[in-house]
């Protein structure tokens, strides 16, 4: 291939591939304070990489998921299903909370790799705030861990 057809390549694939992508709409921003992976801390590195994670919604209404790292520039991104709902009443003891399980079917930008992970999201309701705690669990069974706060709203009950 010629070396002027190769720039043209590299130079319009991106906008094929937006084009293809659609619009998407951020629901809310999860901004992480605490990381554990297989309970050893890895926070440090996250907070060094301006990481946190967001749930958006596509022109269609499919509700996506995506593990951002805004330094290394990489993302772990996908769409989620089979979506369960539970719902705590606040206590003397507890905070009200919302929990969402779900199955994430990923794709990593930093290597292509392709999988799905169960992952649980328990949303607790504070005088301040929203906080949450994440676990996500993909095929290798690594244990994920992320807490912190909600930016945004998050409406579970999302179809």
């Amino acid at each position: 291939m010629p070396k002027k057809s190769i720039i043209l390549l590299l130079l319009f694939f991106p906008l094929l591939i937006i084009g293809q992508i659609g619009e998407q709409k951020t629901i809310s921003k999860l901004i992480i304070s605490d990381a554990k992976e297989n309970g050893i801390d890895i926070t440090q590195g996250i907070i060094e990489q301006q990481a946190y994670l967001a749930f958006y919604l596509l022109e269609d209404k499919s509700l996506f998921f995506a593990n951002v790292w805004v330094k290394n520039n990489s993302s772990s991104f996908g769409r989620i299903f089979d979506k369960k709902y539970h719902k705590s009443v606040e206590s003397d003891k507890e905070y009200e909370s919302h929990i969402m399980s779900f199955r994430w079917s990923y794709e990593n930008s930093y290597n292509s790799k392709k999988g799905t992970a169960n992952c649980e999201l328990i949303i607790i309701h504070k005088p301040v705030g929203k906080a949450f705690i994440l676990t996500i669990i993909p095929e290798n069974l690594n244990v994920l861990v992320y807490k912190g706060h909600i930016d945004g709203s998050l409406n579970l009950n999302l179809n």
